[in-house]
């Protein structure tokens, strides 16, 4: 099932808005948004199809640490893990 995004990407302008590595410095996330524009940030972890539970709330404590750098943090979990546990509802919802 695809939800529909929580965050507004209209906030960043298309013409400013680059990808690139996360600041050369702890903790470091997986890939970035930066606008420089607006000077907004994005940082993003990413979990694999076949992560454990463990794992995926790890990325949660990753995420909240990107706010320490970032102006916002997104976690990008599968539907579901390697026993077929709902763990993206699970986060979404607790």
């Amino acid at each position: 099932m695809l939800r529909e995004p929580l965050w507004n990407p209209g906030i960043f302008v298309q013409t400013s808005l680059r990808l690139g590595s996360a600041p050369n410095t702890w903790p470091l996330a997986d890939a970035s948004l930066y606008d420089d524009n607006k000077k907004l940030s994005i940082g993003l972890e990413f979990k694999p199809p076949l992560e454990s539970k463990r794992g995926c709330l790890t990325g949660l404590g990753q995420v909240i640490a990107y706010l320490n750098i970032f102006s916002s943090a997104i976690l990008v979990l599968p539907e579901f893990i390697e026993d077929g546990f709902p763990i993206a509802d699970y986060i979404a919802n607790s």
